[in-house]
C-alpha cells in the first residue's frame, strides 16, 4: 500500500473564528493499524462498514493522561463518538465502562447500506497521530442523500519514543506503555449535510463536546451550536486563530484541558439545576402537544427533578430511547405512600403489590420499564397546578451499553380531578406534558464489546 506523508498544523487556541474559505479539513495518509480487510489509502482500517465491522475497541500508543485519569484504549461508537476506558481496567476485548468520551458528532448514523460509508481508524507514518474518521456517512432512517464526513485526531505532542511495531498495534499491554500528558484532540469536519433532524431515527439534533467525566454533567464541553440545528456550522468555523474552516482543536498539557478558546451553553432551555430544591422548570412549548416541555441533560448514574403540572396521579411513558431505571417522587403528601401501576402484555394498566414511600430511590429492575403510572396524590391537599413546585418528580434511564450519552424523549401524562369530583372516576381528565430532547447517560449495565 502506497504511504504518503500527513502534515498537520500546529497552532494556539483563541477564539472561534469567523467562516473560513478553506481547502478540505479532513486529513488522509493515513496507514493501516493490524486489520487487513477493506483498507483505506486515505483513512486506514475499516472498523464499521456496510457488511459490519470488527471488535471496536482499539489501543493507545500510550496511556494518555486526562483530568487526572490515565487511559489505555477506547471504544470507536458508530454513533460519531469515542469512549475512553481507563488504563487500570487492563487491556481486553472483553467488558469496560466507560467514564469518559469525545463526541465529535454523535447522532443516530448508518452505515449498513451499500452507499451509506464506512468508518476508519488509521495512523500516520511516526505513529505520533491517529485518526478515526466516518467518511460520507448516512442519517440512520434519513435522507438517502445526505451524507457526512469527519475525523477524531489524537496527535501525541510529548516526543517520547513510541513502541510497538509499524504493523498494526505490536501487542503491547497498557504496562508497556508511556505516560503521555502533552497531546491534541482535533475534531474536523468535512462536509456535513445533515444534523439528526428531519425524519432521521430519534428525530433528535447531533451533539458536539468532550465528555471529561461521565458522572458530572457540568464538566461537559459544548461545541457552539451542539444540540440544535446550528451543529452543521461546525464545518464552517473554528476555534484556531486563523485556522481552516472545519478544525476544532483541544490542547491537553500535563493531562489538562486548556481553555479552548469558547464557552458554548448546554443545549437546554430548561432553568433550574436539577435538584429536589431547585428542579429543572419547563420552557415554552412550541410542539403541537399540550402541557410543559423541558430540555435537559442527565448524567450517569444520575437522578434529576423536574416539576410538571399536577393533580392525583401520573402516567409516564419513554417515547424514545431506554426505559425507565428508578422513580423519586416528593414527599410531604399524606402519609408519604403513592400505588404503583404498570402496562400487562394488553397495554391495561395493573396496580402492583409495592406501595411507593416518596424521597426513597425505587428502581424497577434491571431491565426497567417504558411506562409507569403513579397514584395516591390526596386531592384534598388542593395542589395548585400553576405552581412551579407542586410536584418535583425524579428519573432515571438505563444505560444503553455505548457508555456515551444518550438522547431520550419521555413524556408524562398529568391525571387531574375537579375538586367537586371525588368519588366520580370518570370524571378524569388527561393533560400531556411532552419532554423532548434529553441527553441521558444512566444507570450502567457492562456490555460486552464483540
Amino acid at each position: 500500500m502506497k504511504k504518503q506523508s500527513l502534515s498537520l498544523l500546529a497552532g494556539l487556541i483563541i477564539g472561534a473564528s469567523p467562516m473560513l474559505a478553506t481547502a478540505d479539513p479532513i486529513l488522509t495518509g493515513f496507514n493501516h493499524v493490524g486489520l487487513d480487510a477493506n483498507i483505506s489509502e486515505d483513512f486506514g482500517s475499516e472498523v464499521h462498514g456496510p457488511y459490519g465491522g470488527y471488535a471496536y475497541t482499539h489501543q493507545f500508543l500510550g496511556n494518555y493522561l486526562m483530568n487526572g485519569t490515565e487511559y489505555s484504549h477506547f471504544n470507536i461508537g458508530v454513533n460519531g463518538s469515542v469512549g475512553l476506558i481507563e488504563a487500570s481496567e487492563g487491556f481486553g476485548w472483553g467488558v469496560a465502562n466507560f467514564d469518559a468520551a469525545f463526541t465529535p458528532f454523535l447522532s443516530s448514523i448508518d452505515t449498513f447500506c451499500n452507499d451509506c460509508g464506512s468508518i476508519y481508524m488509521g495512523m500516520s507514518d511516526d505513529r505520533t497521530t491517529t485518526a478515526i474518521t466516518w467518511s460520507n456517512v448516512a442519517q440512520a432512517m434519513g435522507d438517502s442523500d445526505a451524507r457526512n464526513t469527519f475525523q477524531m485526531v489524537v496527535i501525541d505532542r510529548s516526543g517520547m519514543p513510541i513502541p510497538g511495531n509499524s504493523g498494526g498495534l505490536g501487542g503491547i499491554g497498557p504496562q508497556d506503555l508511556p505516560l503521555v500528558s502533552d497531546f491534541d484532540i482535533e475534531f474536523r469536519y468535512g462536509e456535513l449535510s445533515w444534523n439528526g433532524l428531519n425524519g432521521g431515527a430519534g428525530d433528535t439534533v447531533a451533539f458536539a463536546g468532550i465528555v471529561p467525566d461521565a458522572n458530572d454533567i457540568s464538566s461537559i464541553v459544548h461545541l457552539p451550536g451542539s444540540g440544535t440545528p446550528d451543529v452543521n456550522e461546525l464545518a464552517n468555523t473554528t476555534n484556531v486563530e486563523g485556522g481552516e474552516a472545519g478544525v476544532w482543536r483541544f490542547e491537553y498539557r500535563n493531562g489538562e484541558l486548556q481553555d479552548p478558546g469558547f464557552s458554548a451553553p448546554a443545549p437546554t432551555g430548561s432553568t433550574g439545576t436539577g435538584t429536589a430544591d431547585d428542579p429543572f422548570m419547563p420552557i415554552e412549548n412550541e410542539s403541537d402537544l399540550p402541557g410543559w416541555a423541558f430540555e435537559i441533560i442527565v448524567g450517569p448514574e444520575e437522578v434529576v427533578f423536574i416539576d410538571p403540572e399536577v393533580a392525583i396521579g401520573y402516567d409516564y411513558y419513554v417515547d424514545n430511547g431506554e426505559n425507565f431505571a428508578s422513580v423519586i417522587l416528593p414527599t410531604g403528601f399524606d402519609d408519604n405512600l403513592f400505588d404503583l401501576w404498570l402496562l400487562d402484555a394488553n397495554g391495561d394498566w395493573i396496580l402492583q403489590g409495592d406501595l411507593l414511600t416518596g424521597g426513597v430511590e425505587y428502581f424497577f429492575g434491571p431491565d426497567g420499564v417504558s411506562a409507569f403510572r403513579i397514584m395516591g396524590i390526596d386531592i384534598t391537599g388542593m395542589l395548585d397546578p400553576n405552581d412551579p413546585t407542586a410536584f418535583v418528580t425524579g428519573v432515571s434511564f438505563v444505560d444503553n451499553g455505548s457508555g456515551q450519552p444518550q438522547q431520550q424523549s419521555i413524556r408524562q401524562v398529568a391525571i387531574a380531578q375537579e375538586v367537586n369530583d371525588v368519588s366520580e372516576p370518570n370524571g378524569l381528565a388527561l393533560m400531556l406534558l411532552a419532554l423532548g430532547g434529553i441527553v441521558a447517560m444512566s444507570r450502567r449495565k457492562k456490555k460486552c464489546i464483540a
